[in-house]
């Protein structure tokens, strides 16, 4: 899954670098890590409708039904709904002021 790449690599390399520790002989040689737009927790990253609003970026209206999405969202990434839920996020970027 290229969409979790990031959330389960940095886990990966952790692992590495505590087997190293531990190791007697052979080790990996890690020297870093380097992830590129990382996506490493969807449903907590997507939640920022709270925090816009705060912000005072948009108003309750708009806060309320982004707050509604953020939950479609979360349900979509749940049901393992990846496209639809990336094709959802990109359609959120555009919402405007909800009247």
């Amino acid at each position: 899954c290229v969409q979790c790449s990031g959330k389960f690599a940095t886990a990966v390399a952790l692992k590495i670098e505590h087997e190293n520790n531990k190791a007697e002989f052979s080790t990996v040689d890690l020297k870093g890590l380097l992830l590129l737009s990382p996506l490493l927790d969807p449903v907590i990253q997507s939640h920022l409708a709270d925090v816009h609003y705060n912000f005072g970026l948009y108003d309750e209206k708009t806060r309320d039904k982004l707050k509604f999405l953020e939950n479609v969202f979360e349900e979509l990434i749940k049901a393992n709904e990846i496209p639809t839920a990336a094709k959802l996020i990109d359609d959120m970027k555009g919402l405007r002021h909800v009247n």
